[in-house]
């Protein structure tokens, strides 16, 4: 049994290393050229090759078919079309298009034999070409918010396949194929409205959740992971009780009442799901789960927190969207390790002033007004990376978000704003700014000093039209190592 799991372990470590690259090109010790010139100028040794939105504003050149070795393309922002040329590039193994506004591919794409992984995320896709079933090797197909409304019947051929990630596109249902797909390790449907999977599917857990085990369901302290989500369960089973080992617990989307007192003895546990239930009350000693990194809650009936919810010093992520919750107790403030919390729709407009002590916070999901109102809390969680204030009628950056230097990512687009205050200069982890259907009638000069910035999204304003891409070029041209976006787009390519 010892050399079983051994073997089983080299084996997931292995598939790992062969799957490397779902959203990245992988850390490789092996030059990346970034300009068609120099590439050119050694043909035989161009490898891998990155391209940026003021590289290919007029197109993919066609001289890229010179590059007979090429194993890696990576062009993100600025591209159009996918020309049919495409399909030249013999070698190629790694090709990363995401953060394009292109609407399909061509059908030479099924000359790509070689192909292990395709990045097509963030784009504005009508379909797939059918010709995708002859990319034999695919192992990753990244495909999120990437406008697909539906998949190609041939996307079952594709036997290698072992990432799929469908996110936040507008897909809700799967081919029948798809069933076909045995050797997927991971299926990414968040975001989608798909609510049922093929039978050789439905027991997809994501990577962080696959227990590489096989369960021997006559001894418990095999079980670490148990996955009973949509098994229209009433009543948490009792027999649960005799898996002390257990680390995870999925009882998500059934329609549980209540929380036995028992279950607070698995002490174990680390993720505790128990999302989309008729759950009314939490009980008072959850603080006995003292090894929990991450509660799922949202989606139940629940009006309340017990005081003791505080003392779970090991708790990271903790979700209350979408309850009856009236107030967050005061013990709030007392999860020290908090990275992650979210409590939108809920019936509390006030935070206590304890929230502010959660330093090591990084992200919240909640209506952005509850933030504006909040501010004297919010301004003072000094470890924060994002920040969301969608739609909050503002006519100007709220002053108190100067505090906050430790933003990676700010949203503010659907507001009225016109104008950027310079102290955005001393945001030096700033990477993304979203400020589109605002007010602007140029670009904010203030924003393209600010050397941390990748990304800033100006649709909707009125410094130039969406479809006016000539103009667009032009301005992108003036700011090389700024990617700054006009095309409207899901919030969701942020995450």
């Amino acid at each position: 049994m010892k050399h079983l799991v051994i073997l089983l372990l080299l084996l997931i470590q292995y598939t790992n290393a062969q799957i490397e690259g779902e959203h990245n090109p992988p850390e490789l010790d092996v030059k990346q050229y970034t300009s068609m010139e120099e590439a050119l100028a050694n043909k035989k040794d161009v490898r891998r090759l990155f391209l940026n939105s003021k590289r290919v504003s007029s197109g993919i050149p066609k001289s890229i078919i010179q590059l007979k070795n090429l194993e890696e393309l990576v062009i993100r922002g600025g591209l159009g079309e996918v020309p049919e040329f495409i399909g030249e590039l013999k070698n190629l193994k790694r090709l990363y298009l995401d953060g394009n506004y292109f609407k399909t591919l061509p059908i030479s794409i099924e000359n790509l034999k070689k192909l292990e992984v395709l990045c097509l995320a963030e784009n504005n896709l009508d379909s797939l070409p059918y010709s995708i079933k002859s990319l034999k090797n695919l192992k990753i197909l990244n495909l999120v918010d990437s406008g697909l409304e539906h998949l190609p019947e041939t996307i079952g051929s594709l036997n290698n396949l072992k990432i799929l990630n469908i996110s936040y596109t507008s897909i809700s249902d799967l081919p029948e194929s798809s069933k076909n797909l045995t050797g997927l390790i991971k299926l990414g449907i968040k975001g989608t409205k798909i609510d049922s999977l093929p039978d050789s599917l439905a027991h997809f857990y994501t990577p962080i959740k696959k227990d590489i085990h096989k369960i021997d369901v006559t001894n418990p302290k095999n079980i670490k992971k148990l996955d009973l989500r949509n098994k229209r369960i009433t009543k948490i089973p009792d027999s649960i009780k005799e898996y002390q080992y257990l680390e995870e617990l999925n009882l998500s989307n059934n329609q549980v009442e209540n929380i036995p007192e028992w279950i607070l003895n698995l002490s174990n546990l680390k993720v505790l799901e128990l999302s989309n239930n008729k759950i009314k009350q939490i009980p008072f000693s959850i603080d006995k789960l003292t090894n929990v990194n991450e509660i799922y809650l949202n989606d139940n009936l629940i009006t309340h927190l017990p005081e003791s919810i505080g003392n779970l010093k090991n708790l990271k992520r903790l979700y209350l969207s979408n309850n009856k919750i009236k107030q967050l107790p005061k013990t709030i403030g007392s999860l020290i390790n908090l990275e992650h919390i979210e409590f939108r729709e809920n019936m509390f407009s006030k935070l206590p002033n304890t929230f502010r002590n959660l330093k090591n916070l990084e992200t919240i999901q909640v209506e952005s007004k509850l933030l504006i109102k909040n501010s004297e809390e919010i301004r003072r969680l000094s470890g924060l990376f994002e920040l969301d204030l969608t739609e909050s009628g503002l006519n100007k950056f709220p002053d108190w978000i100067k505090d906050l230097k430790q933003l990676r990512k700010l949203f503010l687009y659907n507001n009225h704003i016109r104008t950027v205050p310079k102290w955005i200069l001393t945001f030096e982890k700033l990477r993304i700014i979203d400020l589109c259907n605002n007010d602007f009638e140029q670009i904010p000069e203030s924003l393209t000093e600010l050397k941390s910035l990748t990304k800033l999204y100006l649709s909707g304003n009125k410094i130039v039209a969406n479809d006016d891409y000539d103009k667009q070029e032009e301005i992108n041209k003036r700011y090389l190592d700024l990617y700054i976006l006009f095309y409207t787009h899901h919030k969701s390519r942020h995450k």
